[in-house]
């Protein structure tokens, strides 16, 4: 996707705007989630995972510049969070998915954007 260093950089300054925005949306939605379920709660579901899909994406291009003075952000833990999102959203489970976007998920999103930020410095 990404190859060389100016190239990644550019990508993760679109990713950083978009994890913002990715963010606020997931706020919202862990709320409809947990109760306040609106008619199009399912398709703005479908719009986060497939944003998130782009972010992670773009993570992996470029996770060896994110990672390039320390592991700020370990593979296997986002791994780990994307496979629970995953269970959860074959399981329909609305709890389960508003937690890991939440808890595995959100903090996915402060940590890129601050590597980020650290990276444009």
């Amino acid at each position: 996707m990404v190859e060389n260093r100016e190239e990644k950089i550019e990508a993760l300054k679109v990713a950083k705007d978009y994890c913002k925005r990715l963010e606020n949306g997931m706020e919202t939605l862990t709320k409809e989630l947990r109760g306040e379920r609106l008619p199009d709660t399912g398709e703005y579901l479908k719009t986060v995972v497939n944003g998130l899909n782009w972010i992670i994406e773009v993570y992996n291009a470029t996770s060896d510049l994110v990672n390039e003075n320390e592991n700020v952000i370990d593979k296997d833990t986002v791994n780990e969070q994307t496979t629970k999102l995953n269970s959860a959203l074959k399981q329909n489970d609305d709890a389960l998915i508003a937690d890991t976007l939440e808890n595995g998920i959100v903090p996915f999103l402060e940590k890129l954007q601050s590597a980020i930020e650290q990276i444009e410095n």
